[in-house]
Formats: structure tokens, sequence, C-alpha cells
């Protein structure tokens, strides 16, 4: 699409999180859910308890992602900073695997 067809003023602001915990075996997987996040929009996780999670070194190695929209900046960064500290994947760490 030609550069020059976009919008001028964007309807709404984007955001994403790549999810990855680190090395080890996946304790727990908490989905995140629309009532925690307002701006979610969708979410997808491919690990599973008791996975082993191997270390990440580059691009397609994460354990899941999480896509958020609104209307504002500040509403999208807030759920992505929390998305973030709450990580929905907790492991055991490992550095055996």
């Amino acid at each position: 699409m030609p550069v020059d067809s976009l919008p001028a003023k964007h309807p709404k602001v984007c955001g994403s999180v790549l999810l990855h915990s680190g090395e080890g075996i996946s304790e727990s997987v908490s989905p995140p859910y629309k009532t925690n996040y307002s701006t979610l929009m969708k979410a997808s996780i491919r690990v599973k308890e008791d996975d082993k999670i191997h270390p990440r070194h580059g691009v397609c190695e994460d354990v899941g992602h999480c896509i958020f929209m609104a209307k504002t900046y500040n509403e999208v960064a807030n759920d992505t900073v929390k998305m973030c500290d709450s990580s929905p994947v907790k492991i055991t760490q490992s550095n055996s695997i």
C-alpha cells in the first residue's frame, strides 16, 4: 500500500508484547484476560505447564504474544507495562535444558 494512501490521523494506537520468561521449565501458564487488560485484543501462548523453554536467541523464539489497541497511547502503554510486570508464564529456572 502506498504511504500516501494511509490516513493522516490514526484512529487507534496499537502495541504488542512478546512473551518469553527465560530458560527453564514452565510452572504455570495463566492466559491474560480482557477483564484484567482493557486494551487487550488478542493473546496467544504456545506453551503449557511442564514444557521446556529454551533460551531466546532470536526472532520467533518467544512463547507467545499479546496485542493491545486503544484510542490513546497511555491506555496501551499502561497495559503493556502491566503485562510485562506480571508475565503470564512462570518458570523454574534451569541451566541444563
